[in-house]
């Protein structure tokens, strides 16, 4: 019988009750399968299998929990974004331009590595423009803008541009991720990556 078969069959059923990327399934087959063809060779299959599966759940493991320390990371990151977001959006400063034109508000910001938008997560008519500025975001240039609601409300919208070392994995509306909500002191901080720039909204949690 080939040996392959089985231990192939029963990883995939132990990796199916654990959240492993397929990625990291498929390293793990082919570590396991590479030590019984050596197993087999020496004839030391019968002694060395149970190793085998004894490897097999110390290797799942780490790998598991690997996967829920970058988890963490990408959380505490995330965090930490919502929490600066929050100090901006609660100091009422200055703005470097008060246009509600975002062609203008183009052309005034000329520091920044990318062009500034409104997402299209913004419905069109619940926001107007009201000016922004420069401010920093996780130690990178970053521009605030500031918004008035059809509610009344003020509203800040910030935008940098994406670095994975500062900013860790972040959910990508162009990949159809859903974006990441925060909320810290009645607030609700709501981020995503959107063309590769950054993206928060800041406003009073409903």
């Amino acid at each position: 019988m080939n040996s392959k078969k089985p231990l192939r069959i029963a990883l995939k059923n132990f990796l199916q009750e654990n959240s492993l990327t397929e990625q990291e399934s498929i390293q793990l087959q082919q570590i396991l399968e590479a030590k019984a063809d050596k197993a087999e060779g020496y004839g030391w299959k019968r002694f060395f299998l149970p190793g085998i599966g004894v490897a097999a759940i110390c290797l799942t493991f780490m790998l598991i929990l690997g996967s829920f320390f970058k988890v963490q990371s990408h959380t505490a990151i995330q965090e930490r974004i919502a929490h600066e977001v929050l100090t901006n959006h609660l100091k009422i400063k200055t703005l470097d331009i008060e246009t509600d034109s975002m062609t203008v508000l183009q052309g005034f910001f000329s520091r920044l590595e990318f062009s500034p938008f409104l997402s299209s997560q913004l419905n069109e008519g619940e926001f107007r423009l009201l000016g922004a500025r420069y401010c920093t975001l996780q130690g990178v240039v970053a521009l605030q803008f500031r918004l008035l609601s059809s509610k009344g409300e003020v509203v800040t919208y910030y935008q940098a541009l994406y670095d994975k070392k500062r900013f860790g994995n972040l959910p990508d509306i162009n990949q159809g991720d859903t974006p990441k909500v925060i909320y810290e002191q009645h607030f609700a901080m709501t981020i995503w990556k959107e063309n590769n720039v950054v993206t928060v909204l800041a406003n009073t949690e409903f």
